[in-house]
């Protein structure tokens, strides 16, 4: 037990001596860093270096120390190349999914691409629980905006960009629809943007019962997609048929009643003759997200119970024949027996 004191006493010592030098190495590095500096990298260009310590104490790494990630701190005035820890040192399953995606691959062709602090800054970098903040997906816009700018400007004027600017957070931002750290290009099998995949991707938000009576938008759009023919086809891998973007569009969707939209009436036989070249507007009096209701398609719905009650009626026939006839046929047996 006497020896076990000193070990505990011995652990605490160290643990506090350690905190100490972190608080004392921290101070350290902002006596200067917390002032504008600028300095000259290696390829002979400026860059003006200032940490901002209120931003830096809202970090997800603010528990971390300078020393956690500037790993060579080096003597002062400080080398050219000073060694910094790779984010992917910590973060292994973000940067492997990351190291597959599009914003990783554009390296190989020279590209510009967008690297961890392009997305997430660098003393800024926000925790996992900042995904419950009000300002979060705005903050998601302005992120990708930063590259994406025309995209960002066609989606601001759609119905989920409007949305957003009103504080409607339910809305679906960047993220929502093509992922995080693993992006693909949208040719890719893998991109949740895909021809095959994208009428899922909207479901997320579209078949949610609880959003669609929030909005009171139309429901069901995920199911009669794949009841039409369109949805049947795409079901079964076949990617040239309509998905949603097709005539919906991608990030410039608008409601119906908008003059703008691809879906408005007075446009529909442009969107549909894309596939159609010879749709007009009787080609666009259907319905194409049928619901089999009474007040949605009671045509379709007549239909639909004829046929329901038709082939079980024939069902039940059919069973009443097969167990008559067996029935017959082992009394037959029964008798010559």
């Amino acid at each position: 037990m006497k020896y076990a004191r000193f070990i505990t006493f011995g652990i605490i010592t160290f643990a506090i001596i350690i905190c100490c030098a972190q608080v004392i190495y921290g101070q350290e590095c902002l006596s200067c860093h917390q002032k504008p500096i600028t300095v000259k990298l290696a390829d002979g260009s400026e860059k003006s270096i200032q940490v901002n310590v209120e931003v830096l104490d809202g970090s997800v790494h603010a528990k971390l120390d300078c020393a956690d990630c500037h790993t060579e701190k080096g003597d002062l005035p400080h080398p050219r190349n000073i060694v910094t820890k790779k984010c992917q040192d910590c973060h292994i399953k973000e940067s492997t999914l990351y190291k597959n995606s599009v914003h990783s691959q554009l390296k190989e062709s020279g590209e510009t691409r967008a690297a961890c602090t392009n997305c997430h800054g660098v003393h800024e970098a926000k925790s996992l629980d900042y995904i419950k903040h009000p300002e979060y997906k705005k903050l998601i816009l302005e992120t990708c905006n930063k590259c994406h700018v025309s995209i960002f400007n066609v989606y601001s004027l759609s119905v989920h960009g409007k949305a957003i600017k009103n504080n409607i957070l339910d809305a679906p931002v960047c993220t929502d629809c093509h992922g995080e750290h693993a992006i693909a290009e949208i040719a890719s099998a893998e991109s949740k943007v895909s021809k095959a995949k994208l009428p899922k991707t909207c479901s997320a938000c579209h078949d949610q019962e609880k959003l669609v009576q929030k909005y009171n938008m139309p429901g069901k759009r995920f199911e009669t997609y794949y009841d039409s023919y369109h949805g049947i086809i795409n079901k079964y891998g076949e990617s040239f048929v309509a998905n949603c973007a097709s005539c919906h569009g991608a990030h410039k969707i608008l409601p119906s009643s908008d003059p703008k939209s691809t879906i408005n009436v007075n446009n529909l036989s442009v969107t549909c003759g894309k596939c159609h070249p010879n749709a007009n507007a009787n080609f666009t009096r259907g319905k194409v997200h049928v619901r089999a209701t009474k007040n949605v398609s009671f045509g379709v719905y007549l239909v639909r119970q004829f046929y329901t009650w038709f082939i079980l009626i024939l069902m039940i026939l059919f069973i009443s024949h097969i167990t008559a006839d067996i029935v017959r046929a082992v009394k037959k047996k029964r008798r010559s027996s």
